[in-house]
């Protein structure tokens, strides 16, 4: 089993021994899923609290190390979206690529894990500042 269980080398034909590829995938999906039904509630309410009829357009951030697969949280809400005032709306997903920083020298630097030695003083751990973070930025309704 690889020591690494996400980031751009992870292949999850490699737990066949654990669960088969199926359940995997319906795990993955079920998690998004759930995601996608709290961003569209949270559309929901903004359209409610501004006395809208629909919602146009649905902006969210999703980090590069969020553990979001991102065309599974789009089927999520092309699915979830369906009977509500977000039915018509326009999914917009931008994928926030991951950065640290240094504590030692200060410096800024691209993460591909969570866990990783600063590339430019090899002294500490590089902290997290950007990647991890998924938020509904804008919503877009059509008023009354």
């Amino acid at each position: 089993m690889p020591d690494e269980i996400s980031g751009p080398d992870f292949d999850p034909d490699s737990f066949s021994h654990l669960i088969d590829q199926t359940t995997f995938l319906a795990a993955v999906t079920m998690h998004e899923l759930s995601l996608a039904m709290n961003i569209l509630d949270i559309a929901e309410k903004t359209a409610q609290t501004n006395g809208a009829t629909l919602v146009k357009d649905i902006y969210v951030d999703v980090g590069a190390l969020a553990g979001v697969m991102i065309p599974s949280l789009e089927f999520g809400l092309e699915i979830a979206k369906r009977d509500t005032r977000a039915r018509q709306a326009a999914i917009h997903i931008q994928e926030i690529k991951a950065r640290g920083r240094c504590p030692t020298c200060g410096g800024t630097f691209p993460m591909g894990f969570y866990i990783e030695p600063c590339p430019q003083c090899d002294n500490s751990y590089l902290s997290m500042v950007a990647g991890d973070e998924l938020r509904v930025r804008e919503i877009e309704v059509e008023q009354n």
